[in-house]
């Protein structure tokens, strides 16, 4: 699966968790959710959707329609 991204500036602070993921999101408007799990070192996707979920509720994230 594949989604459109938009990193967002703010002043709101993150983990340092959150921030790895943005920090392999940096320089893509498209990922692959696939990609992005192999990526990050998740076994599972469950703690990479958390984080992302995080991201978007900070207003950090927002992912774009297709």
């Amino acid at each position: 699966m594949t989604v459109q991204i938009e990193i967002l500036a703010s002043d709101v602070p993150v983990t340092k968790a959150q921030q790895a993921v943005l920090d392999a999101l940096k320089g893509r408007s498209t990922v692959s959710f696939e990609e992005l799990i192999d990526q990050s070192g998740f076994s599972s996707p469950l703690p990479l959707i958390s984080r992302l979920n995080h991201l978007i509720e900070r207003g950090r994230l927002r992912l774009l329609p297709e």
